[in-house]
């Protein structure tokens, strides 16, 4: 009879065991999902920062290109008037040569 109640009572510490230990495993398992949640927000959020940084960039580069077109045409016009004005003054002189 007292190798029955062993028995017995080996079986259900051992069963004990295995639910105590599932238990355990299911709790380390939701810790673990949610560290690699808050993981995942951080490399999310840090995306997100730089894709919003690198739009800006892009936006001031391309007005950073416009200015610069802009000063190569002003660039072109005044270079298109000091020929017109050396022509002009060369013309002048012509008149008006020193003795």
């Amino acid at each position: 009879m007292a190798a029955i109640v062993f028995g017995i009572s080996g079986m259900v510490v051992g069963i004990g065991g295995l639910v105590i230990s599932f238990v355990v495993l299911l709790g380390n398992k939701k810790k673990s999902d949610k560290k690699d949640g808050e993981q995942e927000g951080v490399i999310l959020s840090e995306l997100d920062h730089i894709k919003t940084t690198t739009e800006e960039i892009k936006h001031k580069l391309e007005k950073k290109d416009e200015q610069y077109l802009e000063l190569v045409q002003k660039l072109v016009e005044v270079e298109a008037s000091v020929k017109s004005a050396h022509k002009r003054i060369d013309s002048l002189e012509k008149y008006h040569q020193p003795n």
